[in-house]
Order: C-alpha cells, then structure tokens, then sequence
C-alpha cells in the first residue's frame, strides 16, 4: 500500500469531527500552497518586466547616436527644401542605408521627422528619389509591423495634396489603416481636397489637378468611403 492509498484508509478510520479537522488543515495548506505559487508568479511578471524595461532602456540609449543621424539627415532635407543649399544627390545613400525597423520604435520621433520631411519635395514631373525611399520604408513599415503614424498620415492629407506616391501607401495598405480607426479622416481629408478643387500649394494658392491626381482622390474617396447597416444590408454612407 503506497502513501496515498494509506492516508485515505487512515481518513476512513476517522470520526466525523476528526475528518472535518483533517479536512481544514488540508484546506489551509492548499490556500498557502496557491497563494505562495501567486506570489512566486507575481514576482517572476515583475523581474521579466523589469528586466524588459531595463533592456528597452540600454536599446534607447544604444539608439542615441542613430537618432542624432536623423536629426541631421532631417536638416539637410530642409536645408535643400528651404533653397539654402543645392541639393546633393549622395543624401540619398545616406537615407537609405539609415532607415531600419529594427531601430523604429527606439528613434521613432525622429523617424517620423525625417518621413514627413522626405514627403515633402514636390516635383511637377516625376517622384523626386528622396520621396520614393522614404515612401517604400513607409510602406515596409505598415505592411512589416503593421505600424500607422497617425501624425504622419495626417499631416500629409493636411498639405492639401495626394501625391502618387502617398497614394500608393493609402491603397496598398487600406485594410490595416482602418483597422487603426483611421480610414474616417482619411475619407474626410480627401473629401476636402476634392471639394476644393485643386491641389493647394505652398504659397496658399490653388492650382487644377491633373486627370491623374482626379483619378487618385476620387479612387482614395471610394475605397475609403465609410459605411452604414440600412435595414440589415450593408450600403455605402452617402457623401
């Protein structure tokens, strides 16, 4: 007879009053026992948070020198932008090999500084090249970390203007943007600047679109457009 089957035939034997005792004891040793494994599990969340919070620490002050790089990479692209210098074509060298995910989220201020900024060249013709490197980063991030600058997203509806390649973002990644709850401003934004009637510039003025950019906001308009439950079916939500 092992043990168990011991203390069980040893429990038969009892009286009433003796079980009731055996049976609180047992009850109080299994309290300590749960409230001891608790205790250890609390404990053991607190150092793997600690340990976690140290770790993103040492990765932010490892990340100091990578973000004082944007900061100057930032610079020089508003530098160019502003006219205070010509533009040199081997920033572009620079930007791209700066740009990472593995670092995103410990320069993430500085990050969004430099995207915004990069957006911002806007040439008649063609993409300027700055734009596009930044762009595919963009569009890496969003589809890699599922990550969506609402600041960033916003601020580049808010220049009045949809450019290819903001739109290129705002199409591939439609899903996930609404996801975020951000696909309402996004309609709305580009609501706006249809209802404007063209693309405002810089100095405030309003020039025509092109067939193209009509082409762009109408297709942003429509893939955005929000929509409501109407006796059960789901309808488009009038403009």
């Amino acid at each position: 007879m092992d043990k168990k089957e011991k203390r069980a035939a040893a429990f038969e034997r009892m009286t009433p009053e003796q079980k009731a005792i055996a049976e609180e004891k047992i009850r109080k040793r299994q309290e300590k026992k749960a409230l001891a494994e608790k205790l250890n599990a609390e404990r053991v969340k607190e150092l793997d948070e600690k340990a976690k919070e140290e770790e993103r620490r040492a990765a932010i002050k490892a990340a100091a020198p990578k973000r004082q790089l944007l900061k100057e990479l930032t610079a020089e692209l508003k530098a160019f932008q502003a006219g205070l210098r010509e533009y040199d074509s081997s920033v572009e060298k620079k930007i791209k090999a700066s740009l990472s995910l593995d670092d995103y989220e410990f320069a993430r201020d500085e990050y969004i500084d430099l995207l915004r900024t990069g957006f911002y060249f806007r040439t008649p013709k063609y993409t300027h090249p700055v734009k596009t490197i930044i762009a595919n980063f963009v569009d890496e991030m969003i589809e890699k970390l599922h990550c969506v600058e609402w600041g960033l997203i916003i601020g580049l509806l808010s220049g009045g203007y949809i450019s290819k390649s903001l739109a290129r973002i705002l199409v591939n990644h439609r899903d996930i943007i609404i996801e975020t709850g951000l696909g309402e401003f996004v309609y709305r934004f580009a609501q706006d600047i249809w209802k404007r009637g063209g693309n405002l510039e810089e100095d405030g003025s309003v020039s025509p679109f092109t067939q193209g950019q009509i082409v762009r906001v109408n297709t942003i308009i429509d893939l955005y457009r929000p929509a409501i439950y109407k006796n059960g079916m789901l309808e488009d939500m009038a403009d």
